[in-house]
């Protein structure tokens, strides 16, 4: 068990340090601090488990804060990942934390003496508004993991459709549903016995996650060189022996071919379209995209459809429908549609129609 969360608490500062040292992509900031707060809470479990709590009287039921703030902070990454501003709704999901912070002050403030005598009877049976505490903090969690991977579902569904014959990995899936299976498990097991509440077991939840998320932070690595921790995007490639000049002109290369034939425009334009155009390979053409444009192709396509879209409905009156206006700019559907300027814009299509100065409005 010692090993189990040792291999947990390292990873996850060691992916936290990874993705702060990215932070300036979406999503990356709330993702270090996720990761920190699971590398502590993992920390606050062992000691708890293996009782060596009794040591620091100072940190116990430190872990009830920590362990509640996963969930708000994996909505918050997720959301940020998908190109999505973080509003003053985001926040209820920092009621639970808040509350059980402010619930704490009067312990925390106590005395070393009654921080003790209240861990020993803790250690032997746990206290009821231990239980009602963690009971709040592992719905506020649940709730908001699976609000994530709903708009992750939303997401890769858009991806799907843009791209005909790919199918999401089996380790996005995994990063995602994993956590929520295993926070279930766990609410179910300690219905059974409130006193494994207690035990360590979510912080061995925690480490289980870290672990599957350090498989899915490598298997990207491998597939797509995408999550490489060594190399800033603009080094990334450089094994790939494409010298700055050539990734210079075929990247403007790129450029005039989209804005004079605009191709993104036909629904089934693939990636080896544009690899043929270039002459090069799709692997070549994909590390152009990256060096070049700072994004790959599938939202580097989606931006250009949007922003065509953008002027046809600030051109085109009301008798032209938002499918129409999908179906012109290169979506195969309007979900796909929405979900795209959604995330680029900021609003939906027909949010964006309604502004003052567009001709629909």
């Amino acid at each position: 068990m010692e090993l189990i969360h040792a291999a947990g608490i390292t990873q996850a500062l060691l992916l936290a340090m990874y993705f702060f040292h990215r932070r300036k992509e979406p999503g990356n900031l709330a993702e270090a601090s996720l990761l920190l707060v699971v590398a502590f809470t993992i920390a606050m479990g062992y000691l708890y488990g293996s009782g060596l709590i009794l040591n620091w009287p100072h940190l116990s039921r430190l872990g009830f804060t920590l362990m509640s703030l996963i969930g708000p902070f994996f909505w918050m990454s997720l959301k940020q990942r998908q190109g999505r501003k973080i509003n003053w709704k985001d926040l209820v999901w920092f009621a639970v934390p808040i509350g059980i912070t402010i619930y704490l002050i009067p312990f925390h403030l106590s005395s070393t003496g009654h921080k003790l005598e209240y861990l020993r009877q803790d250690l032997v049976q746990i206290h009821f508004d231990c239980i009602v505490i963690l009971y709040f903090s592992l719905v506020n969690n649940l709730v908001s993991m699976t609000g994530g991977i709903w708009q992750l579902y939303r997401e890769d569904k858009s991806s799907l459709e843009e791209n005909p014959g790919t199918a999401a990995s089996i380790g996005t899936r995994l990063y995602y549903s994993l956590p929520v299976i295993l926070l279930i498990t766990t609410a179910v097991l300690s219905s059974l016995d409130p006193n494994l509440l207690n035990s360590g077991l979510f912080s061995a939840v925690g480490s289980l996650i870290v672990l599957g998320r350090s498989y899915v932070v490598l298997y990207n690595r491998e597939s797509s060189g995408a999550g490489h921790a060594m190399f800033p995007p603009a080094q990334r490639y450089r094994k790939s022996l494409l010298s700055d000049d050539l990734v210079e002109a075929k990247g403007r290369e790129i450029e005039i071919f989209l804005e004079d034939e605009s191709p993104y425009l036909e629904p089934d334009f693939q990636l080896s379209d544009l690899a043929k155009r270039l002459d090069l390979s799709s692997v070549q053409t994909s590390q152009i995209l990256n060096r070049y444009f700072h994004c790959g192709f599938v939202p580097l396509i989606q931006k250009k459809r949007v922003e065509h879209a953008r002027r046809l409905l600030q051109s085109r009156d009301s008798s032209f429908t938002i499918l129409d206006i999908a179906m012109e700019s290169g979506f195969n559907s309007k979900s796909a549609f929405n979900a795209a300027f959604r995330r680029i814009v900021g609003q939906s299509p027909s949010e964006f129609r309604k502004q003052p100065g567009n001709l629909a409005s």
